[in-house]
């Protein structure tokens, strides 16, 4: 694959090593993981009491955006065996991580104390929040919420896919690449959880407060999958939201132009080897129809919001 930008044109190349990617995420984290957020490039051993082995991410992320979340991070190359290598470590990281640890807590705690530039950042984050100070953040984080793992490797194969969706608690995979052109280097990077904030209503102060899917479909599509199978397949849906989805509201493209019909979610499993997912229902109710409104509301991909919402709206943009 090739680039152009304003006359030149920039290959995509391979990264030397795993620490040169490493570097990259490092200088890109703002970037990549957002700016409510801090990455602490720590390499320490934490061991969990009652597992034999031990595992050294190579990263964590606090994730503020919300309620403070904790993220695991590996960084790394396609040229490793996704069945032996990735697989195996998210299996290891959650045993550890499953229960908390006032060894994490600490870990974290140290090396943001330990650099007065994060330190900063992190009390500008908690400024007229809930949480007076870093350390009651932390235990949030580290106890409360539960903790989540990011993948940033070069390519997202078809066989890393796979893998993942396995695992009983799905990492978040995001691509960075490296192009040049002579001596020009550019880099092209996923961030983490974009689509769910672009599709999340802007009702929904947090994405742990969505439970309800909105998806636009057609009249065939409507009939064949919704109404007669109790389903709805072929859809992205972030790893983050798939365990808070409870309910699919099916939108009716013209000439209905409006949600008349709730399913409430009984799985929700890979969708043969696509990448995306299958949504069955264990039970489909009419509703009194939620009308489009503005034509700005209609939904061209899934949108996100609360069953709460979709309860009191009269059209979509009370969603």
């Amino acid at each position: 694959m090739k680039i152009s930008v304003s006359g030149s044109k920039y290959e995509l190349v391979k990264f030397v090593n795993e620490a040169e990617l490493e570097e990259v995420v490092m200088k890109f984290s703002t970037d990549i993981f957002g700016e409510k957020s801090i990455y602490l490039d720590i390499k320490k051993r934490v061991k969990h009491p009652n597992n034999s082995f031990v595992n050294i991410p190579d990263a964590y992320v606090i994730d503020f955006r919300d309620e403070p979340k904790l993220w695991v991070v590996e960084n790394e190359l396609s040229t490793h065996d996704s069945f032996r290598h990735i697989g195996v470590q998210m299996l290891q990281f959650a045993s550890q991580f499953t229960d908390g640890s006032f060894e994490i807590k600490t870990l974290l705690l140290d090396a943001i104390n330990e650099s007065s530039e994060l330190k900063k950042k992190v009390e500008l984050l908690l400024k007229n929040g809930k949480y007076p100070n870093i350390s009651e953040a932390l235990d949030c984080a580290v106890y409360k919420n539960e903790f989540g793992f990011v993948i940033v490797i070069d390519e997202i194969t078809e066989d890393l896919s796979r893998v993942t969706r396995e695992l009983a608690r799905q990492p978040e995979l995001l691509q960075l690449q490296k192009y040049v052109s002579g001596k020009d280097v550019a880099y092209a990077y996923d961030e983490l959880l974009k689509e769910v904030d672009e599709a999340k209503s802007a009702w929904v102060r947090e994405i742990s407060d969505i439970d309800t899917m909105v998806a636009p479909a057609k009249a065939e599509g409507h009939k064949k999958a919704f109404l007669e199978q109790k389903a709805w397949w072929a859809v992205r849906i972030s790893p983050t939201v798939i365990p808070r989805l409870k309910y699919l509201a099916m939108y009716e493209v013209r000439p209905i132009s409006a949600i008349r019909w709730v399913g409430k979610i009984q799985a929700i499993k890979p969708y043969e080897d696509t990448g995306k997912y299958k949504i069955y229902l264990s039970e489909i109710y009419e509703i009194e129809p939620i009308k489009l409104g503005s034509p700005k509301n209609a939904p061209y991909s899934p949108r996100y919001t609360s069953y709460e919402l979709l309860q009191k709206a009269k059209t979509l943009g009370d969603l």
